[in-house]
């Protein structure tokens, strides 16, 4: 009996101890089983939040995207917009330095077109004034033309007193006429083809001649019968008319 019993609690102890292993083994698989459904929602949690940190990060990635375009479309149209006014501040200065250029041209085309009428003004006023000296002057030659009575000059003067010619015997007109005869062949006889130093004869010969004193007689009817000659010659005719020849001598 005792063997039994022990045999029965052997048996017992066998399958409490089979029971215990079979719950051991129950609450390790239902553990396993947890501990897998844990991984499974803590890999569908960190695939989760991955998606949304990726979500989070692509939002992220397109706004700094975004972000850089409207910054680089900022910085184009301040480039844009720095460049038109670069252009407009040159067109500007191309403008002032033509409105400059036309100005300083029509400065200097202004001070020749005043050069020119300046001297145009000159010129006229030159002109007037020559004008005018020339119509003074010829009022002062007519003016001096002007016979003026010797009574009427403010400027007289005592005439002077003139030693007589010695030898001199002729009257006053007649030495009047010697002295223009003497001038006459003095100014024209190289044209009348005398000599000046043979064929005009001085004033003593000339007295001498007319008087019929000493031996200037000869010369004198010479210079006479020269003169005659020269005077039928060339009679001062018109053209085409023609004077005869003639002889003459002294007797």
């Amino acid at each position: 009996i005792m063997a039994a019993e022990e045999r029965r609690k052997q048996k017992e102890q066998i399958k409490i101890l089979k029971q215990q292993e079979k719950i051991k083994r129950i609450q390790q698989i239902r553990m396993e089983k947890e501990l897998r459904a844990q991984q499974i929602l803590e890999a569908k949690r960190k695939k989760k939040e991955e998606a949304a940190n990726a979500k989070i990060l692509e939002a992220e990635k397109r706004i700094k995207e975004k972000e850089l375009r409207r910054q680089q479309a900022e910085i184009l149209k301040h480039q844009e917009l720095e460049r038109h006014r670069l252009d407009m501040e040159r067109e500007r200065r191309r403008q002032h330095v033509m409105l400059m250029k036309a100005v300083e041209a029509r400065k200097k085309a202004e001070e020749r077109e005043r050069l020119r009428q300046e001297k145009r003004d000159e010129k006229r006023l030159n002109k007037e004034r020559k004008l005018e000296q020339r119509r003074l002057e010829l009022e002062i030659a007519r003016e001096l033309k002007k016979p003026n009575e010797d009574m009427c000059l403010s400027d007289h003067k005592a005439l002077p007193e003139f030693s007589r010619i010695p030898g001199l015997i002729l009257p006053g007109q007649a030495v009047s006429d010697c002295l223009m005869l003497m001038q006459f062949l003095r100014g024209f006889g190289k044209v009348l083809g005398l000599d000046l130093n043979a064929d005009v004869p001085t004033l003593g010969m000339l007295q001498e001649g007319l008087l019929n004193v000493g031996d200037s007689m000869g010369q004198v009817q010479d210079l006479l019968v020269k003169l005659l000659s020269l005077a039928v010659c060339d009679p001062g005719l018109p053209p085409g008319q023609k004077v005869k020849n003639f002889n003459f001598n002294k007797e």
